[in-house]
């Protein structure tokens, strides 16, 4: 059992703390880390963890053996370096960093700390991208050409403050976020970025932003992508989308939701779907047959609001 720390008890804090602790049989949160000292000490009572207000506390507290960060991003490098320094294995919310050379600086402080250093790309573990992800190393789908990404949310109408709203926060619009999962996606799925081109428009300001960030990009491996977030402000549905087109086949995986806190509903648009297969009716046959893969059919969401899906 590891024993930690969370640092950052607001919305997105809280959602963790409440799906690991009492729950999980690896981890354990010992103490609590927030800038306010009531929401700390409130959370402690009810999950039995020492609070604080100062993320040196958690640091000195010989009992902690790795630390928790869901703060704000600008601070992240500050508090990577500090665990590092301090031998303390670190997990970071995404996004790790706001520029490359933050990034690289935690990165190498971690290394030469030799403490392990986890980011928090949770939807790369989906059972829908690890089976995409299976498929590609197995060469199933051929030489990978090109990926799309397509991101859609409503997060806006959800958060109306706090410091996800400031321009310094989130310098990509939509896409520092919620879009960045789709980035992940594809440098799990064809690697690094060799170059890129984007734009961010925005057409509407906070409280309620309206965003959109389109990018084209060049992979390592001579693959190319396009990807597309937008934030909107009235959505009333969140679509999470990537498709890869190969040499043989295509593939595509997909998710959508639909509803409201009030009245939670979430459906499987389409899990994965593939291009025709060549027919097994001939040469006659004009129309060939499809071939449909869903392995994880059975386990589709339920309207479970305290699912990771619905937060």
């Amino acid at each position: 059992m590891i024993d930690a720390a969370i640092v950052g008890l607001g919305r997105w804090g809280k959602g963790f703390l409440e799906s690991v602790q009492g729950r999980s049989r690896r981890i354990r949160f010992v103490r609590g880390v927030d800038t306010v000292p009531d929401v700390a000490r409130g959370l402690a009572a009810r999950h039995g963890f020492k609070p604080s207000s100062d993320l040196a506390e958690a640091l000195a507290d010989p009992a902690v053996q790795a630390l928790v960060l869901v703060t704000p991003h600008s601070l992240h490098r500050e508090q990577v370096v500090a665990c590092a320094l301090a031998g303390r294995h670190v997990f970071c919310e995404k996004p790790l960093a706001l520029t490359k050379a933050d990034a690289q600086i935690m990165i190498a402080a971690c290394a030469r700390a030799g403490v392990v250093l986890g980011v928090g790309h949770n939807r790369r573990l989906w059972p829908s991208m690890q089976r995409l992800g299976r498929a590609v190393e197995g060469g199933e789908l051929g030489q990978i050409l090109h990926l799309e990404g397509h991101f859609s949310n409503e997060h806006s109408n959800k958060v109306s403050g706090g410091w996800r709203l400031s321009p310094g926060e989130s310098p990509g619009g939509g896409m520092t976020g919620a879009g960045l999962h789709v980035l992940d996606a594809f440098i799990h799925l064809a690697g690094p970025v060799r170059r890129v081109h984007a734009q961010l428009l925005e057409r509407k300001p906070a409280p309620a932003p309206l965003d959109t960030v389109s990018a084209i990009y060049e992979f390592a491996n001579g693959a190319s992508g396009r990807r597309r977030n937008t934030g909107e402000s009235t959505s009333s549905a969140r679509t999470a989308r990537q498709r890869l087109s190969a040499k043989t086949n295509s593939c595509c995986t997909a998710r959508r939701r639909s509803g409201s806190a009030s009245n939670p509903s979430t459906r499987c648009a389409r899990s994965w779907k593939c291009s025709p297969t060549p027919s097994k009716r001939g040469p006659r046959s004009r129309f060939p047959r499809r071939r449909c893969w869903r392995p994880w059919r059975r386990s589709r969401l339920q309207s479970d609001p305290s699912s990771p899906m619905q937060r």
